[in-house]
């Protein structure tokens, strides 16, 4: 979901619940009505150091979906046989392949800036989340239909 897209949402929403349109970014309205949620967090793909988002805080190496299958396919994961000599050697050859796959998108359409997010359309800056139709700033989610 492009950010036009999730402004004009939120003008419909604001004419509905307020009886006008809003004066906000849509950061600011992240700020005043999502405030307490975990979002996904900005990162960087470690392999071709562009933006992505995930939700895990628990990583430094990050990897695109997109990047991950095209490694897949293109020279594939496994490493050739080498003989370690020390602790240092296995934490390099662990460093280089140890990557958090982000902004992993099953089933979906219209998604942008989110992670991890199943059987859905129109989804913006949302993680975990598992059929819905229209849906912006939220972290976990199974079965919701916003119209």
């Amino acid at each position: 979901m492009k950010e036009k897209e999730v402004k004009d949402l939120l003008d419909k929403i604001f004419i509905q619940v307020f009886g006008k349109t809003y004066d906000y970014t849509i950061d600011q309205v992240k700020g005043k009505f999502a405030f307490s949620l975990t979002l996904p967090k900005e990162v960087r793909d470690s392999t071709t150091n562009e933006v992505t988002y995930s939700y895990s805080s628990n990583s430094y190496h990050f990897i695109t979906q997109t990047n991950m299958s095209r490694k897949d396919s293109e020279e594939g994961w496994m490493l050739d046989k080498k003989e370690f000599h020390d602790l240092k050697e296995v934490i390099d050859v662990w460093n280089q392949i140890n990557l958090l796959t982000t902004e992993r998108v099953y089933e979906s359409s219209n998604v942008s800036k989110s992670d991890t997010i199943y059987s859905s359309i129109n989804v913006y800056k949302v993680q975990i989340v598992e059929i819905v139709k229209i849906l912006f700033f939220v972290n976990l989610v199974e079965t919701v239909k916003i119209c």
